[in-house]
Order: structure tokens, then sequence, then C-alpha cells
């Protein structure tokens, strides 16, 4: 009997090894599906997927951590100083609403 019994565990073993080399590959599988139909969705509408802008994101605003300065100083991007460059924008008129209050001098 312990001849069928260790042929009965190797053949258990063999088969539950099988079993999980199956799943592992329809697993990845669908994540591969999953990533073609991902970009080919970025790709048809011209947007970026969300993990990247997501990412992209967490990168920037933690930008100036990587540069070792933990100090509550702002990043560098804030303490440059202004290029000249002056913006004109179209100067629109405010109507008095009623249903505004009113400061009364």
């Amino acid at each position: 009997m312990s001849m069928l019994d260790a042929l009965g565990r190797i053949v258990t073993r063999l088969l539950l090894l099988i079993a999980a080399a199956v799943f592992a590959v329809v697993l990845l599988c669908f994540a591969l599906l999953g990533l073609v139909w991902i970009l080919l969705k970025a790709l048809l509408t011209g947007r970026k997927p969300v993990f990247v802008t997501t990412f992209m994101q967490f990168r920037q605003a933690t930008q100036h951590f990587n540069r070792g300065s933990w100090s509550n100083q702002q990043p560098e991007r804030e303490q440059q100083a202004p290029t000249g460059d002056v913006i004109e924008g179209q100067a629109t008129e405010i109507r008095d609403d009623a249903s505004l209050p009113h400061k009364e001098d």
C-alpha cells in the first residue's frame, strides 16, 4: 500500500502543480488583454491612461523632496523670479445683482 500512497501523492502534487501553472497563465493572459485594451482605448481617444497621469501627478508633487530639501521651502519653480511676461485678459462687466449682499458705506 505504501507504494500506491506514494504514487497517489506524486500524481496529486503533479495535478496541483499543473492546475497552478494553468491558473497563472490564464491570469497573465487576462492582465495582458486588459493592458492591450487600455492602450488601444488611449490610442483611439487620444487621452492618456489614468495610471499614467496619476503617477505623473505624484512625481510632480514629490519632486522637491527628491532634491534633499526637507525644510518648508517652496519648490524651485515658485522661487524663480518672474519672467516679465504680461498676460492680458478681456475685461468683463460685473452686473449689480440684487441677491448679492451689498456693502454699506
